[in-house]
């Protein structure tokens, strides 16, 4: 399909651009955070708001190119939009250290302008029951929330540029008023929500 038909385009770019590299490099920009965080919609509303960004969805490689590693895939496409001289915003949790670490490296060999990460936080009570409605494992959920607590973002060990907190529980209110309404209900913050 059209995202694979990029990828190849990017890979053929890249080679060009490894043998002669005209412009400088974008900017990296990495979301991170739990499942029905908001990082999809947080990176779509930055690639909208700026001609010179490509959004990379690693849920949409992974649907588009099944059994493929679709993470390799990503970052072969985040490298080639970096040397053509676009800025990446690359959505995926990005939970683990590791994964952190090798997207620094990955785009740090094509000196890009900065790598900054995009840190979304929300009330892990209001992200559980979005979780459970949409059907989500929650021993996975689970999984992934101790993933998250266990690797904070440390920017002198990890060299980013910026860490940039995102707060998105009013974003996840808007999104989900009745969720958030439940919510509020039971930790006692409203008394008369009435849900239909």
């Amino acid at each position: 399909g059209k995202i694979m038909d990029r990828y190849f385009e990017f890979q053929h770019n890249v080679k060009m651009l490894e043998e002669e590299p005209t412009q400088e490099s974008g900017t990296l920009m990495v979301m991170h955070g739990l499942p029905f965080a908001g990082k999809t919609e947080f990176a779509d509303k930055i690639a909208r708001q700026n001609h010179n960004v490509i959004a990379i969805h690693l849920a949409d490689i992974k649907n588009s190119y099944p059994g493929g590693n679709a993470y390799q895939i990503c970052k072969s496409m985040i490298i080639a939009a970096l040397v053509e001289g676009k800025s990446v915003v690359y959505d995926g949790m990005n939970l683990s250290r590791e994964t952190r670490l090798d997207l620094l490296s990955t785009a740090r060999q094509v000196e890009p302008k900065q790598c900054i990460i995009y840190n979304l936080k929300a009330d892990t009570e209001l992200l559980r029951k979005i979780a459970e409605i949409h059907g989500f494992d929650m021993e996975s959920f689970d999984g992934m929330f101790d993933l998250y607590n266990r690797n904070h973002i440390d920017p002198e060990t990890e060299g980013w540029d910026a860490i940039k907190n995102i707060d998105q529980n009013q974003y996840i209110k808007n999104t989900y008023p009745e969720i958030a309404a439940a919510t509020e209900t039971e930790s006692g913050d409203q008394d008369d929500v009435i849900i239909l």
